[in-house]
């Protein structure tokens, strides 16, 4: 009888532990649990962006948490390329609502072009050339070929062109004799 009344008393003791914690001044338990209403502390630390399937914050409906977040570290816009006269890269990213890449991609020039500012210019800009006319726009050329050394015309553009250069025709010019039979172009 002894050891029953013994063992009740335990259980009693046990049971008054887990309920409410011990008798003579020990702190309760239930009085530490505080809930957490900080979305970040909660895991909720991404945007809608970072987490287009995610949960959103019952606190902060702007906070969202997902397994796999889509963070964009990309730093580069299109200006930047634009700006280097490139394309843009293929990998992308949204961050904000603005789109960045991770690099620019071919240029946006041609053989024979630089990018200034933006812009694709020919190496050749606002340089003048001189060719033989070989449609008689300026007459003879046979004195130009001879003395002068000149290309004719025709080849002359086109290869002035394959370098980018766009030939802006300035005048005729003569060599011996009088004959107008040289042209003078600059490149735009």
């Amino acid at each position: 009888m002894k050891t029953g009344l013994l063992m009740s008393a335990a259980g009693m003791v046990m049971i008054g532990t887990a309920v409410g914690g011990m008798v003579g001044g020990a702190v309760d338990v239930r009085a530490a649990c505080v809930p957490i209403a900080d979305c970040a502390t909660l895991g909720y630390k991404y945007t809608a962006t970072e987490c287009p399937n995610g949960i959103a914050c019952p606190f902060d409906t702007t906070k969202f948490f997902c397994f796999e977040p889509q963070i964009c570290n990309y730093t580069i816009t299109a200006a930047t390329c634009s700006s280097q006269c490139k394309n843009v890269g293929l990998k992308s990213c949204i961050k904000n609502g603005v789109t960045y890449y991770e690099s620019c991609g071919t240029s946006m020039c041609s053989s024979g072009q630089t990018c200034n500012n933006g812009t694709c210019k020919s190496s050749m800009q606002g340089q003048v050339f001189y060719c033989c006319s070989d449609n008689n726009f300026c007459g003879s050329y046979s004195r130009c070929r001879s003395y002068f050394g000149f290309a004719f015309c025709s080849d002359a553009l086109s290869d002035y062109e394959a370098q980018g250069c766009a030939p802006v025709f300035q005048s005729c010019g003569n060599t011996l004799g009088g004959e107008n039979n040289f042209a003078k172009y600059r490149c735009e």
